[in-house]
């Protein structure tokens, strides 16, 4: 993952290219026939794609983030924790992103990825940059272009907790996950690193009145003893 500032280390097309997006209107948390319209989606797109599952876990007594992913086709199970000061966004992110990775090292060039939040999704697809994006869309950003160049890679929106096969199995693993110890996000160590320099510069402020302070009271002190000693 790269430590440059997100927005300046994307290609122009890397920036505007997205994946093929698809929140299936058959879906809804509600509904008691998510399994067969998932298993009917499943048949039309597994044929010649590679499908994986991602999630992402957070518990907050005590602080701990983990993913998870899940292909059955190539019997892949990975999870894993990040670091305590990320959150369940960047959860679902990195769960994506180890997707992308690797499908890079197994050369998968035709991928469909079922992810149970809309935020992540979101996230991924929205065209354009800024100074806030997260370095980890960046990187996510930059290998799905490098995907589509010979494959495609689709984005489908699962709800979570429906008894959708690959999403359970994904979801245990990222519980499981958050157990181990965690990965360093480059946004979360952005984060900290603000936030230490915010509380350096207060610091620093503070001192500077303090000693403001102790000159005025030091000036004043002088002045009261030259008046004593004109008196």
């Amino acid at each position: 993952m790269s430590d440059r500032l997100a927005c300046y280390s994307l290609k122009p097309a890397e920036i505007f290219d997205s994946p093929e997006i698809l929140i299936n209107g058959h879906f809804n948390k509600a509904s008691a026939n998510n399994q067969q319209y998932f298993l009917d989606l499943l048949r039309t797109n597994s044929s010649h794609c590679t499908e994986f599952y991602t999630d992402g876990s957070l518990f907050n007594d005590p602080a701990r983030v983990g993913y998870g992913v899940f292909c059955p086709k190539l019997n892949i199970s990975e999870k894993g924790a990040l670091n305590m000061l990320s959150n369940i966004f960047e959860a679902e992110i990195f769960a994506v992103y180890k997707v992308l990775s690797l499908c890079q090292s197994f050369h998968i060039v035709n991928v469909v990825i079922f992810v149970d939040s809309q935020a992540a999704i979101r996230g991924l697809c929205e065209l354009g940059y800024s100074a806030g994006l997260h370095p980890l869309i960046a990187d996510c950003r930059r290998i799905i272009y490098q995907i589509k160049e010979t494959g495609n890679v689709t984005l489908v929106w699962v709800p979570g907790h429906k008894s959708i096969f690959g999403n359970e199995k994904a979801n245990l693993l990222a519980k499981d996950g958050s157990n181990h110890i965690g990965e360093w996000l480059s946004g979360s160590l952005i984060r900290i690193t603000v936030s230490l320099k915010r509380k350096k510069k207060k610091k620093k402020k503070k001192k500077e009145e303090e000693e403001e302070e102790e000159e005025e009271e030091e000036e004043e002190e002088e002045e009261e003893e030259e008046e004593e000693e004109d008196i």
